[in-house]
């Protein structure tokens, strides 16, 4: 059960892809988090692993460089092309039911070269 509740309804992406890096498993961060007093308001419980890595993947893809510098950290190495693939599908994840979100960060980060990547999960314009 949590310590003093400050219970809260927004995950903080960082803190989720901080906790996840060091933890190393989302099961872990979710135990972690509740036993901070941070739950889901609307089910009063720990926050879901499927809520934590959106907001870890959330954090990874808006803060690319960063994040690969922690990957490498951990030992894996990604090409430029591969990386920038890597993130298109964890932003297909996150923007999984918004096209024009996917698309703004598509355009954001320049990776309009890279549409065999996505074009198969997103219409063309």
């Amino acid at each position: 059960m949590a310590i003093g509740k400050s219970r809260t309804d927004k995950l903080n992406a960082e803190e989720c892809f901080m906790l996840w890096f060091k933890l190393g498993a989302l099961e872990k961060v979710s135990r972690h988090l509740a036993m901070e007093g941070k739950i889901n308001l609307k089910t009063n419980k720990a926050f879901s692993v499927t809520a934590i890595q959106r907001q870890a993947y959330k954090w990874i893809i808006e803060n690319s460089q960063e994040a690969r510098g922690y990957f490498e950290q951990a030992g894996l190495k990604f090409s430029d092309d591969n990386w920038n693939i890597f993130l298109i599908k964890r932003a297909l994840w996150v923007y999984n039911t918004s096209r024009k979100r996917f698309m703004d960060w598509i355009d954001r980060m320049n990776f309009r070269r890279y549409e065999n990547a996505y074009k198969h999960k997103v219409a063309n314009d």
